[in-house]
């Protein structure tokens, strides 16, 4: 049995969206690292769920397709593969879960995160959740 290569390095950080809107959004940048094997031919996409807990529970999940088939372990440069997936919305004080697992699954029974993290969100006087409009609504 073949299994699809499995992730590495999952990491969360929050940025300031480059539009411009009256909230200014902060979104999750989410990175993974790709692990360097054989079975790298055969990944199609990551998905990456995303649940979020604080006054009301959110989930919302992303899949990220791979456009063309891996042809090395490794990129040319000679580096693992990295991505980065920037979308889901941050709120003030929040514990996010972020799992994360590529497809084909690495392991056929197990439908879970093969990689995930917990992520806590600052409130606004973080450098980056101030311009949340709560934040700068409590700062005037």
């Amino acid at each position: 049995v073949v299994r699809v290569g499995d992730l590495r390095d999952l990491r969360v950080e929050p940025i300031k969206s480059s539009v411009v809107l009256e909230d200014y959004s902060v979104l999750m940048n989410i990175s993974w690292i790709l692990r360097a094997d054989a079975s790298i031919r055969l990944l199609k996409a990551t998905k990456i769920c995303v649940t979020g807990k604080s006054h009301f529970q959110s989930f919302s999940c992303v899949r990220c397709n791979y456009t063309d088939a891996f042809q090395t372990q490794t990129r040319p440069s000679g580096g693992k593969w990295t991505f980065s997936y920037i979308g889901f919305p941050v709120e003030l004080n929040t514990v996010y879960f972020v799992g994360a697992h590529n497809i084909p699954n690495a392991n056929m029974n197990e439908d879970g995160p093969s990689l995930a993290v917990n992520f806590t969100s600052p409130g606004c006087l973080d450098h980056i959740m101030k311009y949340k409009k709560k934040g700068i609504e409590a700062g005037k």
